[in-house]
């Protein structure tokens, strides 16, 4: 069982996400994700299907900060 800091520590990695699965990532609702994902739209693109590819993710999370406890790995 970890304590301390490293117990709250969330880690997520560069792979395809569909817009869902991003908007848990950020702890928030799936609606707001897509607004957010809106604003930068001319630099993550259009999305292949369902899914965000591994380039538009990694600049999604430049573009959009991750919540302070979530790491990328």
């Amino acid at each position: 069982m970890e304590t301390g800091e490293n117990a709250k520590r969330k880690y997520v990695v560069i792979k395809n996400y569909k817009l869902k699965d991003l908007a848990d990532i950020y702890r928030i609702s799936k609606y707001f994700m897509r607004a957010l994902i809106y604003k930068h739209r001319k630099k993550i693109g259009k999305r292949e299907g369902h899914y965000y590819q591994t380039e538009q993710v990694a600049i999604i999370f430049q573009e959009i900060k991750l919540p302070s406890d979530t790491i990328i790995i």
